[in-house]
């Protein structure tokens, strides 16, 4: 689960993997942490930086990533950035 968000992130450049029953049951978990006024909130392991990823999840904001509004963008911004590219924005 932990590289879950950044497996949907990449792979939703492509109609394929979009489509796969794969992608959509990932998409309806990461649903689950939608918070009641709209925004993601996932759990502070799924965005963790890794040194030995090639994936880099910072957006580099400068925000303090140990506080939860930082988290709470970061998981809004990869949601939104993932539905975007499924049309839904």
């Amino acid at each position: 689960q932990r590289q879950l968000v950044f497996y949907l992130d990449l792979v939703s450049h492509f109609k394929k993997a979009r489509q796969s029953s794969w992608f959509k049951h990932g998409m309806e978990f990461l649903e689950t942490f939608k918070t009641a006024t709209g925004t993601y909130m996932f759990p502070s392991h799924f965005m963790q930086n890794r040194k030995d990823t090639a994936y880099q999840s910072a957006m580099g904001l400068g925000e303090n990533r140990r506080k939860k509004v930082a988290l709470k963008i970061e998981s809004t911004f990869r949601m939104l950035l993932i539905k975007k590219r499924l049309g839904m924005y």
